[in-house]
């Protein structure tokens, strides 16, 4: 009897250390799978909406326009999935994230942070740039491990002259970066766009106006400057400018605002989708086609025109109700409960987004399988 027990004692503590051990090592586990923004797994940028909304396996992070006394930038906040709760990204009161010690200050470094504040992902890396007196080295910060790696180098300044051969010099202004393909990436300063190979070798150089919110449909890269659409042609680097024209019977093409607007435009398979005037179009950049999607109510819409996320194509419809279609299979069911039409979504979360106020309470999120609104972020 005294053995039974001795050994179901045995079993007992064996069980408990061996459950000991695994949560130890489940715990080391989530540890080594915590970032340097304070969730968990790879961080992503949010599909359809440039790079302003980041997520990760537990959190959503979004840039807040912060003003100051003295100043002001663009604060990052976490939004946990789980528990609905909203706070800081950084702890530290009065932070200037620009120190050593700050855990995001990569993100914050002044040469970083292109036009409008947005950050840029390559490859669940942030692009960091550091400065020399020659020459802007190219990183990729890591916010997993929290390491570095080097990519290019490009001249800090740039030589230009006038047709009387008057010089001057330029320096050169980092504004866009993201992966085209499985084979290609694009870095931009000023407006001049590079094109990269896997091994960061160039591929194509090409100059544009616009490109601040690039369109990737098939092979074409497309992209809107001064009202046109233009593209390049990836494979044989050939550019078309004004893919539009002719293809409306009003004089005025589409406008730099419904093309440049982050909300609006995007892409699914090969086409390109936009709204104009009362209707959404489909526009085929290598067939050159256009097709219309469905009318619209163009009375009663407010920004955004629309949005497109997990295959739904979201609009205003008759009243300023919100309605989505599936682009697959054309099913169309309007949303009564949503008021206006959301930016972008991630999970089972719309996102909505005020542009022009500032501050932390301009963002709601919606939950689609509860079906309700959840409160400001």
């Amino acid at each position: 009897m005294k053995g039974v027990i001795s050994l179901c004692s045995g079993i007992l503590a064996l069980g408990i250390c061996l459950s000991a051990s695994f949560g130890l090592l489940t715990n080391k586990n989530r540890m080594q799978n915590q970032n340097m923004f304070g969730g968990y797994g790879e961080i992503h940028s949010v599909e359809n909406y440039t790079q302003h909304f980041y997520y990760d396996d537990t959190n959503f992070y979004y840039q807040a326009y912060v003003p100051t006394w003295n100043n002001s930038f663009f604060e990052l906040y976490s939004y946990d999935f789980e528990s609905g709760e909203s706070y800081r990204v950084c702890k530290r009161i009065s932070c200037s994230h620009k120190t050593a010690n700050c855990p995001i200050h990569p993100c914050y470094q002044t040469e970083n942070i292109p036009y409008g504040g947005q950050w840029n992902l390559v490859d669940n890396q942030f692009i960091t740039l550091q400065n020399s007196d020659d020459k802007l080295l190219i990183q990729l910060w890591n916010p997993l491990t929290d390491v570095y790696t080097s990519t290019i180098q490009v001249p800090r300044y740039n030589s230009i002259s006038d047709a009387q051969g008057l010089g001057g010099k330029y320096e050169s202004f980092f504004n866009h970066a993201l992966r085209l393909n499985d084979d290609m990436i694009l870095i931009g300063f000023n407006n001049q766009m590079h094109i990269y190979d896997n091994n960061y070798r160039e591929i194509l150089r090409f100059s544009c106006d616009g490109l601040l919110y690039p369109l990737i449909a098939g092979n074409k890269l497309c992209w809107s400057g001064h009202g046109e659409l233009n593209c390049i042609d990836l494979k044989s680097g050939k550019t078309e400018n004004n893919l539009l024209d002719g293809l409306f019977k009003t004089e005025k093409n589409i406008s730099v605002r419904e093309l440049n607007y982050p909300f609006s435009a995007f892409v699914y398979g090969d086409e390109i989708y936009f709204p104009r005037e009362n209707s959404i179009y489909a526009f085929n950049p290598t067939s050159h086609s256009l097709r219309e999607i469905t009318k619209i109510d163009p009375l009663s819409t407010i920004d955004p025109y629309a949005c497109f996320g997990d295959g739904n194509l979201m609009y205003y419809k008759q009243n300023g109700i919100v309605h989505t279609m599936n682009l697959d299979t054309l099913t169309v069911n309007d949303m009564p409960d949503l008021l206006k039409v959301p930016c972008a979504s991630v999970r089972d979360l719309l996102l909505f987004v005020n542009p022009e106020t500032t501050g932390t309470n301009d963002i709601e999120c919606y939950d689609i399988s509860e079906k309700r609104r959840i409160h400001e972020i």
